[in-house]
């Protein structure tokens, strides 16, 4: 063999082992995102001022999960939840990850601390490691977080990859603790469950106030009873804020957040 032949005979190998590595890089890439990527959940048009949503998860007291109350949205519950109502696959065949695609079980604990048998699935993300026989993962259409025994994950059909999450993040605008009353800087239980009270698991209409970063900043209308003071007349119904109501009540202080951007911008430029 001459060594014009050797070295085409070495660049030839040489290539096969690239293209043998684009592929396996290729089909890890496409594994990845078939098991750890969703479409981007879509976010409400900043030019859309007022909208309906439903509240499926309150996290605290100016963080919440919203879902639209939409044909499209309702259309796509039914079509998961028919799909996660048939006989699923274990994943405890398959290595577990964070960032991981999966069904999960909603599952209450009991007092004995025994786990009630799951009756339904969801989508779900893992999100941490407890220990060698529990995850905690986080519901892409609810909002909430739980933890899960691994050996109650299912694989996530397909299909269901290809559906964005249902819910999107809100961030209740300009308002922080009552540094008077709490200078911890922490919401205490009780203004949670207020807000719990008026808004979770319920229809309400949002204020948009601006969308970045993946979370809407809004607020949240709330129609409350006016005195009347003819008493042989029927109270009126006026309407107030989410905001605003938590500040009356002396739970919360307004919180200039656009100031605060624009300083922090401001400082940045001067560097």
């Amino acid at each position: 063999m001459s060594g014009g032949e050797l070295g085409d005979n070495i660049l030839n190998n040489e290539i096969n082992v690239f293209e043998e590595h684009c592929d396996a890089l290729l089909h890890l890439a496409q594994g990845e995102t078939t098991i750890y990527s969703l479409l981007q959940q879509k976010l409400p048009d900043i030019k859309c001022q007022y909208l309906t949503i439903n509240i499926p998860t309150v996290v605290d007291v100016n963080h919440f999960w919203a879902q639209y109350i939409d044909r499209e949205t309702n259309a796509q519950m039914k079509q998961i939840n028919e799909i996660l109502s048939r006989q699923l696959i274990p994943l405890t065949l398959t290595p577990i990850e964070i960032r991981m695609m999966c069904a999960a079980p909603f599952i209450l604990q009991t007092t004995s601390n025994q786990f009630v048998k799951p009756s339904q699935y969801y989508r779900a993300r893992i999100t941490r490691r407890i220990d060698n026989v529990t995850v905690e993962v986080f519901f892409v259409n609810w909002g909430n977080t739980e933890q899960i025994p691994i050996d109650q994950l299912r694989i996530l059909d397909a299909s269901l990859l290809k559906i964005a999450p249902l819910v999107y993040k809100c961030q209740l605008r300009s308002i922080r603790p009552n540094i008077a009353r709490y200078p911890l800087n922490n919401w205490p239980i009780q203004a949670v469950n207020y807000v719990c009270s008026l808004i979770l698991e319920h229809q309400v209409e949002a204020e948009i106030k601006s969308v970045a970063r993946y979370i809407v900043n809004c607020d949240i209308l709330l129609d409350i009873q006016l005195n009347n003071r003819n008493q042989q007349k029927p109270n009126e119904i006026g309407r107030t804020t989410l905001r605003q109501s938590l500040i009356n009540k002396g739970f919360a202080d307004t919180s200039n957040e656009e100031y605060i951007f624009e300083v922090k911008i401001k400082f940045i430029n001067l560097i």
